[in-house]
């Protein structure tokens, strides 16, 4: 599936009205989430479901390619002209076209908020995994099935630059196959956008 395809939802409703508002609203709540997996609020996702007559799934995966759009014009930097040819060829000329200016009207703004942005997420030390067979739990249907036990390594932040040994944080949780198989995909995911980032830069 060509990348930002599902732009293609926009098609369902009045994008020539809302579009510009729409993008400021995905820009900000991707910002303002501090759990990866509802980024978006559920009155949101609604909205726009409503809007462009879609699915609450669809309307999700529109919003998170707006995001990953977004993302990527900010990291190249790039103007209308190169936003345009960054979108797929099977999307209406019209489509495009809205959709590049809708976000470089908007780019100076963002940086502005991206510039007084100070990053303090804590920082990944270390990692790891194993394969654990339960053998004991309060639920018979789940003894003797395998999970896997993780465990991060996690470095706070430093509340002040003078502050120099900073204690790690062990957090240790269990996932089972479905679970792994998500973060698998997230992960996969995640490395798709930066391989983009990588070559776009790399242009």
């Amino acid at each position: 599936m060509a990348r930002y395809s599902d732009l293609k939802l926009l098609l369902g409703g009045p994008y020539e009205d809302i579009l510009a508002q729409m993008f400021k609203q995905v820009f900000i709540h991707s910002r303002e989430s501090t759990d990866i997996s509802t980024v978006f609020p559920s009155g949101f996702l609604k909205r726009v479901a409503e809007q462009f007559q879609i699915s609450p799934q669809d309307a999700s995966n529109l919003l998170d390619t707006i995001a990953d759009l977004i993302d990527d014009v900010l990291f190249v930097q790039c103007g209308p002209a190169e936003i345009v040819a960054m979108l797929p060829g099977s999307l209406p000329v019209e489509l495009r076209q809205f959709v590049a200016a809708a976000i470089s009207h908007s780019i100076p703004e963002w940086k502005d908020i991206l510039a007084g942005q100070e990053i303090t997420h804590p920082r990944l030390v270390a990692s790891s995994m194993k394969v654990h067979v339960k053998t004991a739990s309060s639920v018979a249907a789940s003894l003797s099935e395998p999970v896997v036990i993780a465990q991060l390594d996690i470095q706070p932040t430093p509340e002040s630059d003078l502050a120099l040994d900073v204690p790690v944080r062990k957090v240790v949780f269990e996932m089972d196959k479905d679970t792994l198989g998500s973060l698998l995909d997230g992960f996969g995911r995640l490395r798709e956008q930066l391989s983009a980032f990588s070559s776009g830069a790399a242009q």
